[in-house]
């Protein structure tokens, strides 16, 4: 069957029209620094409202301008930060919302503990720390256990447990009771109350992800890290660097670098001033390392900067740091009005 030569014709105007707008080059949208300024305030009103959609498309609108015109300037970074921020608060944000469900419906959504992933596995056990969400709820009896993702931790006062959590960063966390934790991925946890000892070598580049009470911040390292965690009574928390320097970047574009034997403060969106503890007494007398059978890992390390400190250390002040009610209102304790300080005779 001969087809007609209209018919042909017919057909060649539509393969070449088709031919003709796939070659064509494509145009891309672009914008201007006022309008990229525009979505990044935009984006910052829409993360506060806790539109975390609108708020990432934003930012990465945003990003894409800067990395075009300005590569090499501040806004690439804070808005890289700023994306990493908004994914990591989505997370939260959604397995929260799932835990305020009605008690009943959650009920019926846990699966049975058999079923339960091995995403994390236990190093050191004391006590009987309880586990609760997506799972039903169980006690962790003994080390070697594995924990899957999602997992809620209760730890009463005579309860404490190591974990492992990353083999490719050597990820590792321990607590101490009583303390309150979830661990939602590999670098993201939400911690509610208590005490922390964390570690890891070469996190990846968009850091551990750590939500308090009453705020949030990324943690950053490109080699061996350990500091220790704790919450505060005002829903905050404090942080000592024990082992290399660790970046901390909060929800406010806000960063601090700490260094070994350095105590920081973070409240909602601001860092306290540094100030500088004995490495050595932290060590000996934290529960952290006196409670477990085994010293944590890098312990070697510790007690080497440990070592470090005092050689250049002139003075040591005799006093406790404990709780802060604001950035610039501390507890500190004098131990002994006579050893208020003394001369290490360097």
């Amino acid at each position: 069957m001969k087809m007609p030569l209209k018919g042909i014709y017919i057909l060649f105007l539509g393969v070449f029209f088709l031919l003709t707008i796939s070659c064509r080059p494509s145009e891309k949208k672009t914008i201007t620094q006022e309008q990229a300024n525009s979505l990044i305030k935009q984006a910052d009103g829409d993360l506060s409202e806790q539109n975390y959609l609108a708020a990432l498309q934003g930012f990465e609108s945003a990003l894409v301008y800067y990395k075009n015109f300005q590569p090499n300037g501040s806004k690439v970074d804070e808005l890289s930060a700023k994306i990493r921020q908004t994914k990591a608060m989505s997370l939260v944000s959604h397995f929260q919302a799932v835990e305020n469900q009605n008690e009943d419906d959650a009920d019926k959504q846990l699966l049975p503990k058999t079923l339960e992933a091995k995403d994390f596995r236990v190093l050191q056990l004391y006590g009987n720390p309880v586990l609760k969400r997506k799972w039903t709820d169980r006690k962790l009896q003994k080390s070697g256990e594995f924990v899957g993702k999602g997992r809620k931790f209760t730890l009463f006062l005579k309860d404490g447990v190591e974990l492992f959590l990353d083999n490719k960063h050597h990820q590792t966390l321990r607590s101490c009771g009583p303390a309150g934790f979830t661990l939602w991925e590999n670098s993201v946890t939400e911690i509610s109350s208590g005490i922390y000892l964390i570690s890891g070598k070469n996190l990846p580049a968009e850091g551990w992800f750590f939500s308090y009470p009453i705020g949030q911040f990324y943690l950053r390292a490109d080699e061996a890290f350990a500091v220790m965690l704790e919450t505060t009574t005002n829903g905050g928390c404090k942080i000592i660097s024990l082992i290399g320097t660790t970046e901390l970047i909060m929800d406010s574009g806000v960063r601090s670098i700490i260094s070994p034997g350095e105590l920081i403060f973070l409240m909602r969106d601001e860092f306290s001033v540094k100030m500088n503890i004995e490495l050595s007494t932290f060590i000996g007398t934290s529960k952290l390392f006196s409670e477990f059978a085994s010293p944590p890992p890098m312990h070697k390390k510790m007690r080497q900067q440990a070592l470090i400190q005092a050689l250049r250390t002139k003075k040591h002040y005799r006093a406790l740091v404990g709780d802060a009610k604001t950035l610039d209102d501390f507890e500190v304790q004098i131990l002994k009005e006579e050893d208020a300080f003394k001369d290490s005779g360097d």
